[in-house]
């Protein structure tokens, strides 16, 4: 996880005031440079969580970074799962809930919803298969007259994939392209 996307772990929630030491540290590893910054690191995740929060707050205005709004910190989060998922570091449908869970409902995207959950954000079809694959292993019958569910399981899981790539080359936000040709390589 990359500075930027710590500090997006923060806004959303998933971070806190203990955590940001760690998070300075890989600052400094990324190559940034301040006098908070250094003082952040080199404090413990036992420190008084005011005094870390002001050390945090100098750091960004001293680096000329302001912290990011809650919507585009989930979505910097969701797009470091999505690359997890991408890179095959966490599994599709482990890697979707955490988009859910630590990312997507940190900010009411509801609020957006045009026709589908999600689709503010591109994220529609993802949440659907997310969705039908919970289904499939709740069924108290199969799905299908001639594949298992388990097999159906394992399709669901491919287009998540497939669907995960697309988001995050769709969105605006993302550093890097990928195609799902690329991911037979890995």
């Amino acid at each position: 996880m990359t500075f930027k996307q710590h500090i997006a772990a923060y806004v959303t929630g998933n971070l806190t005031a203990s955590d940001l030491p760690k998070v300075e540290y890989k600052g400094i590893l990324e190559g940034l440079e301040s006098e908070s910054l250094i003082i952040l690191a080199g404090m413990g995740d036992k420190d008084n969580s005011l005094e870390l929060e002001q050390y945090f707050s100098l750091s960004l205005k001293e680096l000329n970074l302001q912290l990011p709004e809650l919507r585009e910190a989930a979505i910097q989060l969701a797009l470091y799962y999505a690359d997890e998922i991408i890179d095959r570091r966490l599994d599709p449908i482990a890697g979707v809930y955490k988009i859910l869970n630590k990312c997507l409902d940190t900010y009411d995207f509801s609020k957006e919803n045009k026709k589908y959950a999600f689709d503010s954000t591109g994220f529609e079809n993802i949440y659907g298969l997310y969705w039908n694959y919970d289904e499939l292993i709740e069924a108290d019958r199969p799905w299908d007259q001639v594949k298992s569910d388990e097999a159906l399981m394992e399709e669901v899981k491919t287009e998540l994939l497939a669907e995960v790539v697309k988001w995050k080359n769709k969105n605006k936000r993302a550093t890097t392209t990928v195609t799902v040709a690329q991911l037979s390589e890995k």
